[in-house]
C-alpha cells in the first residue's frame, strides 16, 4: 500500500496506535520541503526538515538548523525537475513510520509525536536523513540519548505535577 500524507493517520491506526497532532504536522512539513523540492516523494531527508520546521529541541540543542539541513538535502539529492505530483513515502520513510510506532510501544507511549519519530530515524539510521544529522558532525547515538533523556525528565515532571 501506497502511504501519503492524506492515508497516514489511517495508515498508523492500523497498528492500534493515533498519532498526535505534532506528528501529523511534522509529516505535512516535510510533504511542503519536498514539494519545496519539487521532488515526488516523501523521503527521510524530508521527515529530518520536517522535525526541524516543526522546532524539535534535541536537534535544534545539537546545532542542526534549517537552512544548512535544506542545504546538505539539496546537495545530496539535489531538485526534481517534475510540477508537482502526489508524493508518496518511499519504503525507508515508511519504515521510519512503523519504526517509530515500534519505538512509542517500547516506551509504553499510546501516541506517537515527534521524539518517537527522531528515535525511529536515528534507529533506523541508514537513510539521507540520518545522514544529514550525522553531517552536522552529530553522532546518532547521541541524539537517541539525548531524546530518551528528555522523554524521562518530561515523565518525572508529570509524576511530580499531576
Amino acid at each position: 500500500m501506497h502511504v501519503s500524507i492524506e492515508n497516514l493517520s489511517e495508515a498508523i491506526r492500523k497498528f492500534n496506535v493515533e498519532p498526535d497532532k505534532d506528528y501529523m504536522k511534522v509529516h505535512q512539513l516535510a510533504d511542503e520541503e519536498a514539494r519545496r523540492l519539487r521532488h515526488s516523494y516523501i523521503g527521510t531527508e524530508h521527515q529530518v526538515l520536517g522535525l526541524i520546521r516543526h522546532g524539535n529541541p534535541v536537534l535544534e540543542s545539537f546545532g542542526v538548523e534549517l537552512n544548512k539541513a535544506r542545504s546538505v538535502a539539496e546537495f545530496i539529492v539535489g531538485r526534481g525537475q517534475r510540477p508537482y505530483t502526489p508524493r508518496y513515502l518511499t519504503p525507508r520513510a515508511k519504515k521510519v513510520v512503523e519504526l517509530s510506532i515500534d519505538e512509542g510501544k517500547r516506551l509504553g507511549e499510546r501516541t506517537l509525536d515527534p521524539g518517537l519519530l527522531l528515535l525511529a530515524l536515528v534507529r533506523e539510521g541508514q537513510g539521507i536523513g540520518a545522514g544529514m544529522i550525522e553531517a552536522f558532525a552529530v553522532d546518532l547515538y547521541e541524539v537517541r540519548r539525548s531524546e530518551i533523556d528528555r522523554r524521562y525528565d518530561l515523565m518525572t515532571q508529570a509524576s511530580r505535577n499531576p
